[in-house]
């Protein structure tokens, strides 16, 4: 039989792996530090972004495609009309090796082609969005270790 102390650890331990854990992924998210697939909200809370390298995987010194998927804050879905792109690495003070630029506006989702990350490390991505009514940005960050 377990003495009082060691139940109490137990539930505990518990309570944190089952319920602070969860909150410790979104709140990752909410800042924008993520893995190249990832789900961020913008700085103003405007857009609820997915983002994910097109063939799942992002290739070191290569351009490649991202698609990225916007919705409202309350999940519905964003028709952009204006999307920049911008980025690089702040830690070596060089922005991206390449001119990404977007190709493909659909109802829900973004193309932007021509991304290209040339050496492993911490890059950071920076979004300029505008749907016509609201405009705001999003910041992610993401470590390339291959």
């Amino acid at each position: 039989m377990k003495r009082g102390s060691q139940l109490g650890f137990e539930i505990k331990w518990r309570w944190l792996v089952v319920v602070l854990l969860p909150w410790a992924a979104v709140l990752s998210a909410s800042e924008g530090v993520c893995q190249p697939a990832c789900e961020v909200m913008s700085a103003n809370g405007h857009f609820h972004l997915r983002v994910l390298p097109e063939d799942g995987k992002v290739p070191l010194n290569s351009h490649h495609s991202w698609i990225i998927e916007v919705e409202s804050d309350v999940g519905d879905p964003v028709e952009l009309r204006g999307l920049a792109v911008s980025g690089g690495m702040p830690a070596h003070g060089h922005g991206l090796p390449s001119q990404p630029r977007v190709t493909e506006y659909l109802a829900v989702a973004v193309t932007v082609d021509g991304l290209m990350f040339n050496m492993h490390g911490e890059w950071q991505l920076n979004l300029s969005l505008s749907d016509g009514l609201a405009q705001d940005h999003a910041t992610l960050v993401f470590n390339l270790d291959y």
